[in-house]
């Protein structure tokens, strides 16, 4: 993995020149300077056909992809190659290149202008988003950061690790979140009727009181993927974004921001402000603010602030009542009065 990130931070800053040149490459040239350096950092013997195909084609008469990447003599991976900057956004692209993939009964594929790096499983049920598995940059466009680094997504096609099926093996576990979380997300924000009946059951609570309860939830499912064997033991404080303070640590700031705003905010109107304070106060950088989940609009940084939030109203240090309104009780003034001794 070391060797890897040392090669993606060669091929990034080689990115980064080519795009601040004048002219464009060409899609040969992207191949030339980007591509298939990558491959070779994977571990890819670009020169031995038994490992890479250029130019394949499944059936004589089809249009050729750019590399076919075979395991045990069977192609197991394709890839699509855009010239570097081109917008790999567009619909006619990404379905080209799935379409041709499944057809041909290979299971994955990869769209790619060198830069930006999409990886598809091309014979996953549904449209493209949801056979869109993971991607990354090498460099990233201004003011986004992806929800993963390139040494994290692109190891997935290493020669090694295509072999052992790691790919396979992580996209069965990411599916299975997405499908799960989203249903469990779906019955909280519908008050499905059985899941009022369960939480009645094991609450003691009435159906009203459920119901009202599920009205105020705010719902967020948290899981992400394994990481690969190389991150195994290196879990880092402050999830997926080194360096964010933890909820335990946002909690008497997120007292003290909504204090100063008279004791009570609403957050749709206020929320934004919250965030970008406490920010500034842990030195939270832009760069970090901006990373969202996988597959979602929401940033891990918003993210965090609002399970505080949550955590807050267990301990009884803010009014969970009245829905996208945060309040301070009693307590929760007197906890601040108490820190603020306390320093």
């Amino acid at each position: 993995m070391r060797d890897l990130r040392e090669a993606i931070e060669t091929l990034k800053a080689r990115t980064i020149k080519l795009l601040t040149k004048n002219g464009q490459l060409n899609e040969q040239e992207t191949k030339s300077a980007l591509v298939t350096p990558m491959l070779r950092a994977l571990g890819w013997d670009c020169e031995d056909p038994d490992e890479v195909r250029w130019e394949y084609r499944y059936k004589s008469q089809d249009n050729p992809v750019d590399y076919a990447i075979f395991v045990a003599g069977r192609p197991r991976l394709f890839i699509e190659a855009k010239a570097l900057g081109r917008d790999l956004g567009e619909h006619k692209w990404r379905a080209v290149a799935v379409n041709y993939a499944n057809t041909a009964g290979v299971d994955w594929c990869v769209l790619t202008d060198g830069n930006f790096w999409q990886i598809y499983k091309s014979n996953a049920p549904g449209d493209l988003e949801r056979k869109l598995f993971l991607e990354t940059w090498l460099h990233s466009p201004k003011g986004t950061t992806p929800p993963y680094e390139p040494a994290y997504v692109l190891s997935l096609l290493s020669r090694r690790k295509l072999a052992d099926n790691e790919i396979e093996i992580l996209w069965r576990v990411l599916n299975v979140d997405r499908r799960g979380g989203q249903v469990l997300t779906d019955l909280v924000r519908g008050k499905d009727a059985g899941l009022v009946r369960l939480i009645q059951k094991h609450s003691g609570l009435t159906k009203a009181d459920v119901i009202a309860f599920l009205d105020r939830a705010q719902v967020s499912v948290e899981t992400f993927p394994p990481p690969p064997d190389d991150e195994r033991g290196k879990k880092k404080r402050g999830g997926r974004v080194p360096g964010l303070p933890t909820q335990r640590q946002l909690e008497i700031p997120l007292l003290r921001a909504i204090l100063r705003r008279g004791g009570e905010v609403n957050v749709r109107e206020q929320g934004d402000d919250i965030d970008r304070e406490l920010a500034d106060e842990f030195k939270v950088t832009e760069e970090q603010r901006q990373v969202c989940f996988p597959n979602r609009s929401e940033t891990i940084w918003s993210n965090r602030i609002r399970w505080t939030r949550m955590r807050l109203v267990k301990t009884g240090d803010l009014d969970g009542s009245r829905r996208g309104i945060w309040a301070l009780t009693e307590q929760g003034r007197k906890r601040i009065e108490k820190a603020t001794k306390g320093e």
